[in-house]
């Protein structure tokens, strides 16, 4: 018996010896993680300076070959770039303020997009303010349906700017008339237009034009530019009961 108490006894202080070795070992173990940890944060945080830091110098650079470049007149494969470079930077500015661009970080309300002021340093924001003020601009290409009809072929479309209401106050902001022409088939197969007049705007601050739905079941049209390509509209289909996208268009200016 009392060998059976000392065997239990020493059992105990072994199991009592390993406890503490294991807890030594977590305690010794915890620094090293920790600091292992804190070392992958900073290498990372490195990492996004050094981008953030190439992609600054790639801009400088873009601005310094368009110093360059002025007097040679337009280069459209190098304003080209420039929109790369800044979309791949992405925006520094919130949801209602413009980005300037450029290597110095400016931004402005977008309310004050084309009101006939320079308020970016650079400029941009009174370039371009008239490719969409201009009446009897065309364009023309396709609408790629996703819903809305029961058709899923390409259909071919038109879109004419009509009229030009510009504002006394808010010179960013152009209403618009516009007529929409898209070509169907009736039921022996034979093709014609079908034309609907329509309201919209022009906002400059965005970069979007807006074709509003024509009546309660109308269908309604937005187009996004990037600010390099002004002939080139991609666009979405919007149905006027939800102002869901019902397909995709693109078009281009005539």
């Amino acid at each position: 018996e009392f060998g059976s108490r000392q065997a239990r006894s020493e059992m105990w202080s072994l199991l009592f010896a390993i406890a503490l070795l294991a807890s030594a070992h977590g305690q010794e173990k915890k620094p090293r993680f920790g600091g292992l940890m804190d070392a992958a944060r900073g290498m990372l945080a490195l990492r996004s300076d050094a981008n953030s830091v190439r992609l600054a110098g790639l801009e400088n650079q873009v601005d310094d070959l368009s110093k360059q470049l002025e007097g040679l007149g337009d280069v459209p494969d190098f304003k080209d770039l420039r929109i790369r470079v800044e979309k791949l930077e992405g925006s520094r500015c919130g949801d209602d303020e413009y980005d300037c661009g450029g290597a110095a970080s400016q931004c402005v309300g977008r309310l004050l997009v084309c009101d006939g002021l320079q308020d970016c340093r650079n400029g941009k924001d009174e370039v371009n303010c008239d490719n969409m003020r201009q009446a009897g601009s065309s364009w023309q290409g396709f609408v790629s349906w996703t819903g809305c009809t029961h058709t899923r072929v390409e259909t071919p479309v038109r879109m004419m700017i009509t009229g030009v209401n510009k504002s006394e106050f808010y010179g960013g902001q152009v209403g618009l008339t516009f007529t929409i022409a898209l070509e169907v088939k009736d039921r022996v197969g034979a093709k014609r237009w079908i034309s609907s007049s329509h309201v919209g705007y022009w906002n400059a601050g965005s970069r979007n034009l807006v074709v509003e739905p024509a009546g309660e079941r109308g269908l309604g049209l937005t187009c996004n530019f990037d600010g390099n390509n002004w002939s080139r509209c991609n666009g979405q289909i919007m149905h006027a009961g939800s102002y869901s996208s019902c397909g995709t268009a693109l078009m281009v200016k005539q």
